[in-house]
């Protein structure tokens, strides 16, 4: 359900957001604010269809951090934290937002509320939750609106805004692999890679170096020490629109799926060569041999004790 992007309260400082951010005044002071909607939410509208990754758009009315919540209608309860938002000088922001998981089935009702955090006590109360129980009375937000997941999700996106490079479809990869790329169209990659089996989730990669011309450079783990030789991998990267947008896709975080309406690469599957992995098996048989013959010697000698 909830979105696997890290939230951190570094994150204005981290992404370099403008300076509608927090107020400083006491909570005392914010608590005796006008009671009004702190922010429109602009798209999606009522009861609009979405997909599992979803951009919402809105307005902040006053100054603050805007932060997107999302909750399951039919439970209620609980509210997730969504990845940070993208807001500007006027109070324009948005995020992408997720709607359930692999699991949830299209027709889901889901609700999306704002909140905007105007001191620092708040800011400091939202440090490292990733779920409310529920939004404190104290906090201003926005009414709650309801959308339905919708069907459709699929694994390519609507347009493709790149290529992989290297390494090419088949070819054998280190643990950790230098990789390049081509962006075709204005913007910023951000590298995932997943297991070649069934239902694995994308993992972001490294922070790539890009030239003027679109063309990068990063590199992208693939497995970990446990990882057998031979492992098949797919590698692609989606294509954010600026520097700030992709930063929201932690590195070391997660996605269920290829957001659909992000652009990215034609996926390429890769498999892992990890020639030090069959040395380890082998030197592990040999220390089983080697205990092992002492054990045997032991045996031996103990069976011709008891003939005698």
């Amino acid at each position: 359900m909830k979105s696997k992007v890290l939230w951190s309260v570094g994150f204005m400082v981290a992404l370099g957001l403008p300076a509608w951010g927090v107020v400083e005044r006491s909570a005392a002071g914010a608590n005796n604010a006008p009671a009004k909607a702190p922010a429109t939410i602009i798209s999606p509208k009522r009861d609009e269809t979405v997909t599992r990754w979803h951009e919402v758009v809105g307005k902040a009315a006053i100054a603050g951090q805007p932060i997107v919540l999302v909750r399951p209608q039919s439970l209620g309860g609980e509210w997730y934290v969504q990845a940070p938002v993208e807001v500007d000088g006027r109070g324009n922001f948005k995020s992408k937002v997720c709607f359930g998981s692999d699991l949830t089935k299209p027709g889901a009702k889901f609700q999306v509320a704002v909140i905007v955090l105007r001191t620092a006590e708040e800011v400091e109360f939202f440090k490292g939750k990733e779920v409310l129980l529920a939004i404190p009375e104290t906090f201003l937000q926005t009414e709650a609106v309801s959308v339905v997941l919708g069907t459709g999700e699929v694994e390519v996106a609507a347009k493709l805004s790149g290529a992989i490079l290297t390494p090419t479809a088949n070819l054998k990869v280190k643990s950790l692999q230098e990789i390049t790329g081509k962006l075709t169209t204005k913007g910023w990659p951000v590298v995932l890679v997943r297991s070649d089996e069934a239902n694995e989730e994308w993992w972001v990669q490294g922070s790539p170096k890009i030239n003027t011309k679109g063309a990068f450079a990063s590199t992208a783990q693939f497995g970990n020490e446990k990882t057998p030789s031979g492992k098949r991998f797919r590698l692609t990267f989606l294509t954010l629109p600026s520097v700030k947008e992709a930063a929201a896709f932690a590195i070391g975080s997660s996605l269920p799926k290829l957001p659909s309406d992000i652009p990215h690469a034609e996926p390429v599957t890769v498999i892992l060569d990890r020639p030090e992995a069959a040395v380890a098996i082998v030197e592990a048989a040999e220390a089983v041999d080697v205990v092992a013959a002492p054990a045997a010697e032991e045996a031996v000698n103990a069976a011709e004790v008891v003939k005698e």
